[in-house]
């Protein structure tokens, strides 16, 4: 089980032999030793400078995090870019079903590991940072951007609301669309711009 490697200290003697000794049983059941993978990346492993992971929306696979687990043995810097956080918001993204408890879960647990190996936590803004409770240092990552690059909004005349990303329903614009109605009572003149892979 990757939780029992998880669950090491770095202050712990365990050997890259006790951890090889693990299994890890993949998504469709099969068992894979992890002698097998060390035997793979820990030479080239060696050689690497430093590693960046984009945290997954979902969850972070058992190989993922072995790897990550056999960097941080080796004091390879390990940086994880955090793009999101849908789960913390259960009011507009509700635990519904047990899939999606599962994954909640699931994602839950990996940000844990994350924030236990890596050595820098990145994010696109300061105020999605500020929804963990972040042990490594952090940074900002603005899209497009430069870690450390302080982020200037762009000011629009008439006031403007800008969306980026998917336009289905589901991922949230029809919320939008019922939230600038309330908007415009207040704030007459404000617009909406809608921008994604189809439409600007």
């Amino acid at each position: 089980s990757i939780g029992i490697v998880l669950s090491l200290d770095d202050k712990d003697k365990t050997s890259l032999q006790d951890i090889q000794n693990l299994k890890i049983k993949g998504s469709r059941g099969n068992v894979v030793p992890v002698a097998d993978i060390v035997k793979v990346v820990e030479g080239n492993l060696q050689k690497t400078s430093g590693i960046y992971v984009e945290a997954s929306t979902s969850t972070a696979t058992e190989t993922d995090l072995l790897l990550l687990t056999l960097a941080r043995k080796y004091g390879i810097p390990i940086t994880v870019f955090i793009p999101d956080a849908y789960q913390s918001f259960p009011d507009l993204y509700p635990r519904k079903g047990w899939r999606v408890k599962l994954l909640d879960t699931g994602w839950r647990l990996s940000i844990a590991a994350y924030q236990r190996l890596a050595d820098l936590l990145l994010f696109p803004s300061l105020d999605l940072a500020h929804c963990f409770n972040n042990k490594p240092p952090i940074d900002i990552l603005p899209p497009g951007g430069l870690a450390g690059r302080s982020y200037i909004a762009p000011s629009f005349s008439p006031p403007t609301v800008v969306y980026v990303g998917a336009t289905s329903h589901g991922d949230g614009s029809d919320l939008l669309l019922e939230s600038m109605s309330l908007v415009v009572k207040h704030i007459p003149q404000a617009q909406c711009r809608f921008i994604s892979s189809h439409t600007q």
